[in-house]
């Protein structure tokens, strides 16, 4: 049995009723200052698994007094202080204050007590008045005593608080007595002080309720013992022996076994024997001068005492067992202080501790799964060093621990280091040597060391006489014959055989061999080797920064396996191999089939920087690396991993450094002290937290129901008492936050959500982003759900729903709809007639349009007819016009050869000659007739001749004669020609002609006469 003695100084701290809480409360502070106490000596048991979180919100400082914990049927924590009431999501805190003038608020900041009834409201015992606080409204009922008044409470100092199975309130009062409120008739009934014997009590003032069964309760006075009240008959029985007389009763504990515990101020804890009808004292400490102030069960069915100034007491009485846990300044995972109030265990198992001064603390068994050392204190059974390079456990037993400053043995069960100082080595590994001696490999060199003596001697130096060596062994292993393999970095593998002795065996050093080094013949191997695993007796693998390699030991044959790693461990039952990579993940090797698998990050493992590989007697696979240690389940797949918030030392683990203990247990060293857990103790958490909705934000800006009012309201409850939001189809951006309740490291706790009628499938997130926004949502319904998993990342089947309704736009509404759709059945009709007549109008039309194209195209035929009749008579008259050119040519021909001839011909001849020669001119002067070419002329070139010679009066027969060939596009031979006149001629008149039309000199008499 565990002893400890304690000694006090100070004065006794009690409760006195003071006039003004203002007074009360300065009194407990100045009592507060008297109490201290000295501890003389204390051995316990190891409390390396022990760590407590200080959950104290920073945002609430004034949570320093923690009198009541309760937690709802909803999952949530509330907390009573002398500074008003707090609601705890895992998250936030939500703080509940008196507010002057305000009738919706509790009614004093000082909460002793918290219940729930039936209904799902919180009763909360303030020292002024009973409140009542409804979830569904957010808003207090408040009770309190009034002396004109038969159905009120007998005093505003409601200390206590019990609901039975009907549904009534049971309120103990600090001066008035048990009072009791039935909310089905809405009044109160009492027991009190020098009450007829039988039905009443020694004291008016209690502290405390405990409920046996739904009859019997246990109420603790200051100074009136303690009492046992039936709550069918109202019979009372007082306990009232030298044990009990005056004292003050702190709380009442019933645990699981109905075994009713007492605890008392400076008194310590009583228990109740039935057989002998009153309480005795409990030897927990070896005096009975300390308080207990507040008692609870763990997990384990431990009693957990919560003491005023001795810290928290953890008590089995079954086996005496004693184990105590006090605050350590230079410890932030001590208990939270040791002057404790009130202790709580919720349902997760989570035990809730209420300091008097320093705030809140908590001890979570599923949250701290691995102990941690990290007392780097020599003087005090520490490291000397952070940074554990190698673990190693000897055939005796020892586990042995190497840092970067040297050699050291852990104490498993003292939880304490001896340390053996090699300050000169930086030790990357050890294993078992030769007649009690240890091998220990190191960054200058292999050593063997006799921890008895001390003494160091030399395995292997390139150079022993220099000051500093290159000789970093990355590895060293024994095989079954205790022969020594090992790997110096970059010079390759080595073997040191071991040689019988009468004593054991010892290594022969001279016979000391390398097997092999990187050569152009050898491309296969590699001088940095990292690590070796024996798979046979004639086989060992190899990592090296190439690949993981198969070493047949008598042939020196080589053969990659796979890609390179840094860490190889061989697990002979199922026969797969596993190397770890600094950043390829962790590899299994199958070694009948070579088949291999990966695990990386995208499997769910933590890290792909692999540091080390243990298995446990389960067949799973334990990984150390830079962000953690995970756990592998090579049937399922399954990963499972584990950081600080699970007790790791460290995130930071170092290569190599891993041993599995003969006890089972698992070692991993990292950059800041080891980490030591057995794996099958390494429970997940049972418990699945509810999800709840905490806020609705539209455009940024959060929505509740007291702001909410008119065309502008969303709720008309709070959100934890709604499952139904309505919006508008203006807030078209929503955004929804959420929380799990959970209490156990809620960082860790994963989240998965979706809209019905929206998404398709879930949508996961982290602690990190606990939100969910939708823009421009259509208008109807839909359903928000939530679900989390706890700390362990166990998915919980709870699924929190939030119905959502989207009011549309009015021209969605169906009424609006119905209307639009008559309009629009009465427009289709209008437009089906207008377009009967439209069409009638187009045939119509279309008719009168085929009739005038065709008309146009009769007369466009007519028109081209008359064009071609008229080009014809055109080309007619020119035909014509020729003709008569070359007439007037060959009777010009004609008549010119006979006036030649007629000078040589006789007299008689020459008259008959000129005679033909008359005839020949006369014929010329019929065939120019100009009326019948003028005529005919204007007849096809639109009057041209007498426009022309309207407008210019002053032109001759001759000159009209000449305009008009030019018109019919004569040229000048032609016109001289016709005209019967010399082209010199000709040019003459044009001239002339030129200038009784008055021509610019720049324009071509032509272009003007063709133009006009």
């Amino acid at each position: 049995m565990v002893l400890v003695h304690f000694y006090y100084i100070g004065s006794i701290f009690f409760y006195r009723a003071l006039k003004t809480d203002k007074k009360y409360i300065l009194y407990n502070r100045i009592c507060m200052l008297l109490v201290t106490r000295l501890v003389v000596s204390v051995v316990s048991a190891h409390q390396g698994n022990i760590r407590f979180n200080n959950v104290t919100p920073n945002e609430f400082p004034e949570m320093g007094y923690i009198l009541s914990i309760y937690q709802d049927n909803q999952g949530y924590m509330w907390f009573g202080t002398y500074n008003g009431l707090y609601r705890y999501n895992g998250v936030e805190y939500l703080s509940f204050q008196f507010k002057e003038g305000d009738t919706n608020t509790i009614s004093n900041s000082v909460v002793h007590a918290i219940v729930e009834d039936k209904s799902g409201n919180l009763w909360i015992g303030t020292e002024y008045g009973l409140n009542r606080y409804n979830p569904e409204t957010g808003k207090f009922n408040v009770f309190h005593a009034d002396k004109n008044k038969k159905n009120s409470i007998l005093h505003d100092h409601a200390r206590a608080l019990n609901v039975d199975s009907q549904g009534i309130v049971w309120i103990g009062t600090y001066g008035g007595g048990l009072n009791w409120y039935n909310p089905a008739t809405g009044k109160f009934g009492s027991l009190r002080k020098n009450a007829a014997e039988g039905r009443g009590f020694k004291s008016g003032r209690i502290n405390c309720l405990a409920r046996e069964n739904d009859s019997i309760l246990w109420v603790g006075f200051e100074e009136g013992g303690i009492s046992r009240v039936n709550t069918k008959t109202f019979e009372v029985q007082t306990f009232l022996a030298d044990s009990l007389n005056k004292l003050t009763i702190a709380d009442i504990y019933i645990d699981i076994n109905k075994k009713i515990w007492v605890g008392t101020w400076r008194n310590g804890l009583f228990r109740f024997h039935p057989e002998a009808g009153n309480f005795l004292p409990e030897d927990i400490l070896p005096h009975q001068n300390w308080t207990a102030k507040s008692i609870v069960e763990d997990a384990e069915g431990n009693l957990l005492i919560g003491s005023f100034g001795e810290g928290l007491i953890r008590y089995n009485d079954q086996s005496g067992e004693k184990e105590f846990f006090v605050h350590d300044e230079n410890d932030v995972t001590s208990l939270i202080s040791n002057q404790l109030w009130k202790l709580f265990a919720d349902r997760s198992k989570i035990i809730w501790i209420g300091s008097f001064g320093q705030g809140l603390g908590q001890f979570d068994k599923y949250r701290y799964k691995m102990s941690a050392f990290v007392n780097f204190n020599p003087a005090n059974g520490g490291l000397g060093n952070k940074q554990v390079n190698a673990i190693f456990q000897s055939a005796d037993g020892k586990i042995w621990i190497g840092t970067k400053s040297g050699l050291n043995q852990y104490d498993m069960k003292q939880d304490k280091i001896v340390s053996y100082h090699l300050p000169e080595l930086e030790i990357t590994m050890i294993k078992e040597g030769s007649a009690n001696n240890l091998v220990v490999a190191t960054t200058t060199g292999l050593f063997l060391y006799n921890p008895q003596n001390r003494k160091k001697t030399i395995l292997y130096r390139k150079n022993p006489g220099a000051a500093v060596s290159q000789e970093h062994i990355t590895v060293v292993k024994a095989d079954k014959s205790n022969n020594l393999w090992f790997a110096i970095y970059d010079e390759g593998l080595f073997f040191m055989p071991a040689i019988k002795t009468p004593n054991g065996f010892k290594y022969d050093v001279g016979k000391m061999v390398q097997l092999y080094s990187e050569t152009e013949s050898n491309t296969n191997s590699s001088n940095i080797i990292w690590d070796i695993a024996f798979i046979s007796e004639t086989e060992i693998w190899l990592t090296t920064n190439k690949n993981i390699t198969s070493y047949t030991i008598s042939s020196g044959k080589l053969e990659p396996m796979a890609k390179f790693a840094h860490s190889v461990f061989y697990d002979k039952i199922p026969g797969v191999v596993w190397a770890g990579s600094l950043g390829q993940g962790l590899i299994s090797i199958d070694k009948s089939t070579t088949t291999t698998k990966h695990y990386t990050t995208a499997n769910g493992l933590a890290s792909d920087v692999i540091m080390g590989i243990l298995s446990d007697i389960d067949g799973n696979i334990w990984v150390s690396s830079n962000t953690g240690i995970s756990k592998i389940n090579p049937i399922t797949g399954s990963v499972r991993n584990y950081d600080t918030y699970d007790g790791l030392v460290s995130r930071r683990f170092i290569l190599h450094s891993a041993c599995r203990l003969a006890s089972g247990e698992l070692l991993f060293g990292s950059d800041n002290g080891f980490t030591l857990f057995d794996p099958l103790k390494v429970k997940d958490s049972p418990y699945l937290p509810n999800v709840k909705v905490t806020d609705i934000k539209l455009f940024n800006k959060s929505i509740t129901y007291e702001k909410a009012s008119g065309d502008n309201k969303k709720m008309d409850k709070p959100l934890d008492g709604t499952d139904m939001v309505e919006l508008s189809y203006r807030d078209n951006t929503i955004t929804i936050g959420f929380v799990a309740l959970c209490f156990s490291a809620p960082e860790k706790v994963k989240y998965a959500y979706m809209l019905e009628g929206f998404d398709s499938d879930w949508i996961y997130t982290d602690f990190e982003n606990r939100t969910a926004t939708y823009t421009n949502l259509d208008g109807g319904e839909y359903v928000f759900k939530v679900k989390a998993t706890n700390a362990d990342e166990v998915w919980s089947d709870k699924i929190s729903s939030l119905k959502l309704t989207i009011t549309p736009p009015f021209w969605k509404l169906p009424l609006f709809r119905a209307t639009m759709l008559f309009f629009a059945f009465g427009l289709v009709l209008l437009f089906y007639r207008n377009r009967v007549q439209t069409i009638k109008q187009n045939a119509l039309k279309k008719y009168n349009d085929e009739k005038i194209k065709r008309e146009r195209e009769i007369s466009a035929l007519n028109n081209e007819k008359l064009d071609v009749e008229l080009e014809f008579k055109k080309k007619e008259l020119a035909s014509s016009t020729l003709d008569i050119i070359r007439k007037n040519e060959e009777l010009t021909k004609l008549h010119d050869e006979l006036v030649k001839i007629s000078h040589d011909v006789m007299p008689k001849n020459r008259a008959r000659i000129q005679k033909l020669i008359k005839e020949i001119e006369n014929s010329i002067d019929d065939i120019n007739q100009w009326e019948y070419f003028e005529k005919n002329f204007n007849v096809l070139h639109g009057d041209f001749l007498k426009r022309f010679a309207s407008d210019f009066p002053k032109l001759t027969n001759k000159d009209l004669k000449i305009c008009a060939f030019i018109r019919m596009n004569f040229d000048n031979k032609e016109i001289a020609r016709t005209l019967n006149i010399t082209i010199e001629s000709l040019g003459v008149s044009r001239t002339r002609i030129r200038k009784k039309i008055g021509l610019d000199k720049d324009l071509f008499l032509n272009d003007y006469i063709l133009r006009y």
